[in-house]
Protein backbone atom coordinates (compact mmCIF):
# COMPACT_ATOMS: atom_id res chain seq x y z
CA UNK A 1 0.00 0.00 0.00
CA UNK A 2 1.23 3.35 -0.89
CA UNK A 3 0.95 6.83 0.68
CA UNK A 4 -0.85 10.01 -1.20
CA UNK A 5 1.63 12.79 -1.80
CA UNK A 6 0.63 15.46 1.13
CA UNK A 7 3.37 17.96 -0.09
CA UNK A 8 5.08 19.38 -2.90
CA UNK A 9 8.26 17.96 -1.21
CA UNK A 10 6.33 14.08 -1.23
CA UNK A 11 5.20 14.77 -4.59
CA UNK A 12 8.51 16.03 -6.28
CA UNK A 13 10.76 12.70 -4.55
CA UNK A 14 7.88 10.45 -5.75
CA UNK A 15 8.18 12.15 -8.95
CA UNK A 16 12.55 11.61 -9.47
CA UNK A 17 13.49 9.95 -12.78
CA UNK A 18 11.83 9.77 -16.23
CA UNK A 19 8.80 9.28 -17.33
CA UNK A 20 6.91 9.54 -20.60
CA UNK A 21 4.85 12.12 -20.90
CA UNK A 22 1.91 12.93 -23.87
CA UNK A 23 1.62 16.44 -24.36
CA UNK A 24 -1.57 18.52 -25.94
CA UNK A 25 -1.28 21.84 -26.39
CA UNK A 26 -4.75 23.96 -27.98
CA UNK A 27 -4.04 27.07 -29.55
CA UNK A 28 -6.59 29.92 -29.10
CA UNK A 29 -4.95 31.90 -32.12
CA UNK A 30 -4.79 30.57 -35.94
CA UNK A 31 -2.12 27.80 -35.13
CA UNK A 32 -2.59 24.44 -35.54
CA UNK A 33 -3.01 22.24 -32.41
CA UNK A 34 0.06 20.16 -31.16
CA UNK A 35 0.58 17.08 -29.81
CA UNK A 36 3.57 14.77 -28.80
CA UNK A 37 5.66 12.27 -26.69
CA UNK A 38 8.24 13.08 -24.71
CA UNK A 39 10.57 12.01 -21.93
CA UNK A 40 10.61 14.20 -19.19
CA UNK A 41 13.14 13.97 -16.43
CA UNK A 42 13.07 15.11 -12.88
CA UNK A 43 15.76 15.99 -10.45
CA UNK A 44 14.84 17.52 -6.97
CA UNK A 45 16.64 19.54 -5.33
CA UNK A 46 17.20 21.35 -1.29
CA UNK A 47 17.46 24.63 -0.06
CA UNK A 48 20.85 24.22 -0.46
CA UNK A 49 20.71 24.48 -4.44
CA UNK A 50 22.18 28.19 -5.97
CA UNK A 51 19.09 28.24 -8.21
CA UNK A 52 16.93 28.33 -4.66
CA UNK A 53 18.41 31.73 -4.02
CA UNK A 54 18.16 33.30 -7.75
CA UNK A 55 14.61 32.14 -8.52
CA UNK A 56 13.18 33.87 -5.54
CA UNK A 57 15.49 36.79 -6.09
CA UNK A 58 13.79 37.19 -9.27
CA UNK A 59 10.34 37.34 -7.73
CA UNK A 60 10.90 39.09 -4.65
CA UNK A 61 10.70 35.86 -2.44
CA UNK A 62 12.88 35.62 0.90
CA UNK A 63 14.72 32.62 -0.07
CA UNK A 64 14.59 31.15 4.01
CA UNK A 65 10.91 30.15 2.94
CA UNK A 66 11.44 28.02 0.17
CA UNK A 67 11.41 23.99 0.63
CA UNK A 68 13.50 22.99 -1.93
CA UNK A 69 12.21 22.47 -5.44
CA UNK A 70 13.52 20.70 -8.46
CA UNK A 71 14.88 20.43 -12.49
CA UNK A 72 12.58 20.02 -15.24
CA UNK A 73 14.36 18.56 -18.90
CA UNK A 74 11.78 17.73 -21.77
CA UNK A 75 13.17 15.59 -23.99
CA UNK A 76 12.91 13.23 -27.51
CA UNK A 77 12.32 9.89 -27.08
CA UNK A 78 12.80 9.31 -30.36
CA UNK A 79 16.43 10.25 -30.74
CA UNK A 80 19.24 10.99 -28.62
CA UNK A 81 20.27 14.90 -27.89
CA UNK A 82 22.32 16.84 -25.38
CA UNK A 83 19.93 18.33 -22.33
CA UNK A 84 18.81 21.83 -23.96
CA UNK A 85 18.24 25.00 -21.62
CA UNK A 86 15.11 25.45 -24.10
CA UNK A 87 13.91 22.68 -23.24
CA UNK A 88 14.47 22.56 -19.23
CA UNK A 89 12.77 24.99 -16.00
CA UNK A 90 13.29 24.89 -12.13
CA UNK A 91 10.78 25.84 -9.90
CA UNK A 92 11.14 26.13 -5.96
CA UNK A 93 8.49 25.10 -3.64
CA UNK A 94 7.11 27.99 -0.93
CA UNK A 95 4.96 25.62 1.52
CA UNK A 96 2.57 27.58 3.56
CA UNK A 97 4.03 26.79 6.81
CA UNK A 98 0.70 25.96 8.80
CA UNK A 99 -0.27 23.58 6.05
CA UNK A 100 2.11 22.11 4.02
CA UNK A 101 -0.35 20.63 1.66
CA UNK A 102 -0.76 24.27 0.14
CA UNK A 103 1.60 26.70 -1.08
CA UNK A 104 3.50 28.46 -4.22
CA UNK A 105 5.32 27.30 -6.59
CA UNK A 106 8.24 29.29 -8.20
CA UNK A 107 8.95 28.83 -11.04
CA UNK A 108 12.32 30.19 -13.37
CA UNK A 109 10.39 30.38 -16.32
CA UNK A 110 6.94 30.07 -17.96
CA UNK A 111 6.11 28.20 -20.96
CA UNK A 112 5.38 31.06 -23.27
CA UNK A 113 6.63 33.98 -21.18
CA UNK A 114 9.96 32.38 -20.32
CA UNK A 115 10.07 34.93 -17.73
CA UNK A 116 9.78 33.49 -13.92
CA UNK A 117 6.12 32.68 -13.43
CA UNK A 118 4.37 32.28 -9.67
CA UNK A 119 1.72 29.42 -9.26
CA UNK A 120 -0.70 28.10 -6.51
CA UNK A 121 -0.76 24.52 -5.41
CA UNK A 122 -2.53 22.26 -3.44
CA UNK A 123 -3.19 18.81 -2.42
CA UNK A 124 -6.46 17.42 -1.75
CA UNK A 125 -7.09 14.66 0.86
CA UNK A 126 -7.16 12.38 -2.24
CA UNK A 127 -3.90 13.20 -2.76
CA UNK A 128 -4.38 14.93 -6.25
CA UNK A 129 -2.80 18.05 -6.79
CA UNK A 130 -4.32 20.87 -8.49
CA UNK A 131 -1.76 23.94 -9.63
CA UNK A 132 -2.94 27.51 -10.93
CA UNK A 133 -1.37 29.58 -12.41
CA UNK A 134 -1.99 33.40 -14.39
CA UNK A 135 -0.46 33.82 -17.74
CA UNK A 136 -0.76 37.87 -18.70
CA UNK A 137 0.70 37.51 -21.77
CA UNK A 138 -1.70 34.99 -23.38
CA UNK A 139 -5.26 35.67 -24.37
CA UNK A 140 -5.98 38.29 -21.97
CA UNK A 141 -5.13 36.97 -18.57
CA UNK A 142 -5.48 32.94 -19.45
CA UNK A 143 -5.63 30.90 -16.41
CA UNK A 144 -3.93 27.89 -16.42
CA UNK A 145 -4.93 24.99 -14.05
CA UNK A 146 -3.31 21.80 -14.01
CA UNK A 147 -3.88 18.36 -12.26
CA UNK A 148 -1.65 16.07 -10.99
CA UNK A 149 -1.67 12.59 -9.14
CA UNK A 150 0.35 9.56 -8.47
CA UNK A 151 -1.46 6.51 -9.38
CA UNK A 152 0.45 3.84 -6.57
CA UNK A 153 4.08 5.50 -6.81
CA UNK A 154 3.97 3.89 -10.46
CA UNK A 155 2.63 5.79 -12.93
CA UNK A 156 2.06 9.98 -13.38
CA UNK A 157 -1.33 10.96 -14.94
CA UNK A 158 -1.78 14.60 -15.26
CA UNK A 159 -4.51 16.55 -16.51
CA UNK A 160 -4.54 20.18 -17.51
CA UNK A 161 -7.92 22.25 -18.09
CA UNK A 162 -7.68 25.87 -19.29
CA UNK A 163 -10.32 28.28 -17.75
Amino acid sequence: MHTKPCSMTDFLSASAGTWMIRRVVHHMDHQDDEAGDSNLTVAPFGTEDDCVASICAALGVDKNQACGGARFWWESNLKESERSEDRAAALVDVADREDPRQGFLLRDKGYVEKQAVVSRYRFDEEGVLTIAGNHHRVARHLSLIHHHWLLQYSRNVKWKMLL
